[in-house]
């Protein structure tokens, strides 16, 4: 069936739509949080950056453009 196969497609990109939707909701909040001592925006940015955001970047990236890489490599795409 064409609709089910075009769900399946579907569903990975709308569920990392989703969750980058509530982190960038998390960090906003984060954000104005934090700028209540009146440290100033990017020093505010900087100290909400750390290493699991690094990870969660770095997980993203891999996941979204790593198996293109490793298809390409091994013919498949």
């Amino acid at each position: 069936m064409r609709w089910v196969d075009g769900f399946n497609a579907f569903v990975r990109p709308f569920l990392t739509l989703c969750f980058f939707a509530l982190y960038a909701a998390v960090k906003a909040a984060q954000f104005v949080i934090l700028q209540q001592d009146h440290s100033g925006a990017a020093a505010t940015i900087l100290s909400m950056w750390g290493e699991e955001d690094w990870a969660v970047w770095a997980a993203i990236v891999t996941f979204w453009f790593g198996n293109r890489t490793f298809n390409k490599e091994r013919g498949r795409g």
